[in-house]
């Protein structure tokens, strides 16, 4: 169905909690190292990474932050976050786009990978 759907792709892309992101992020900072900052700097760090993972899907950001210590020993710098979140968030959004404009105006092999796509979710 395809209104189903589109619902469950638009809850998928449902960002967390300020608070949850913060926790997360308080997280991430106590497991990696950083540059030398102030804490007031840090704080402001921590504040505008918050703001900004807050456009990006929940599910997505809790994976890309939880499994950062595991790939570098070294807080991200905003870029590197945003390349991760970007391209795992662009997958869901190209999904739902392609939905609302629907199987008309799609082509054959894309509207089949899209009926694939749907019977496993």
């Amino acid at each position: 169905d395809l209104e189903e759907a589109v619902s469950l792709i638009n809850l998928s892309l449902s960002p967390l909690p300020q608070i949850e992101i913060s926790k997360l992020l308080a997280r991430l900072s106590s497991m990696t190292q950083s540059r030398s900052l102030k804490q007031d700097d840090l704080t402001l760090m921590i504040s505008a990474y918050a703001d900004e993972l807050s456009h990006f899907p929940g599910d997505i950001v809790h994976h890309v932050l939880m499994e950062w210590p595991n790939k570098s020993r070294w807080f991200p710098a905003w870029h590197d976050l945003f390349d991760n979140l970007s391209w795992r968030t662009n997958k869901r959004q190209f999904l739902l786009d392609a939905l609302l404009k629907g199987p008309k105006e799609m082509p054959s092999n894309v509207t089949g990978i899209l009926a694939e796509t749907l019977k496993r979710m």
